[in-house]
């Protein structure tokens, strides 16, 4: 098990979510899935050869509001992000926009990236 996770699952629970051995257990495997997860999603963002994170990891490492119709802009916001926090990857599923197609950003501001998008293409839009 993934110390770490176990530790704060244990640490979030209230008296009686750790009162049997059956109850840590439980504890302990979400924590082995939630490390498992944010290691997909990590070794994803470090390098898109890896194999892309999917809903299912999404919600155990988490993260919220990752589904099918935005997942495809969420990895792609991932790509040569340091995201090893979930909060950081919540900023980046909270931030990603999909653009209909037709729409054109020309924005070369630091706060975003210079988009053009047609075919409804998906992008992700990351606001810092």
């Amino acid at each position: 098990a993934n110390l770490n996770a176990v530790n704060a699952g244990v640490a979030a629970a209230n008296a009686t979510g750790v009162d049997t051995v059956a109850k840590i257990q439980t504890i302990a495997t979400a924590g082995d899935a939630k490390a498992s997860a944010m290691a997909k999603i990590i070794a994803y963002a470090t390098d898109t050869d890896n194999s892309a994170p999917d809903v299912a990891d999404y919600v155990a490492a988490g993260v919220t509001g990752v589904d099918t119709a935005n997942l495809n802009a969420v990895n792609y916001g991932l790509g040569g992000e340091d995201v090893s926090t979930v909060e950081y990857i919540q900023k980046i599923v909270d931030n990603t926009v999909i653009l209909p197609s037709g729409i054109t950003i020309n924005n070369a501001s630091a706060e975003g990236v210079v988009l053009s998008v047609s075919d409804n293409v998906l992008a992700s839009v990351i606001l810092y």
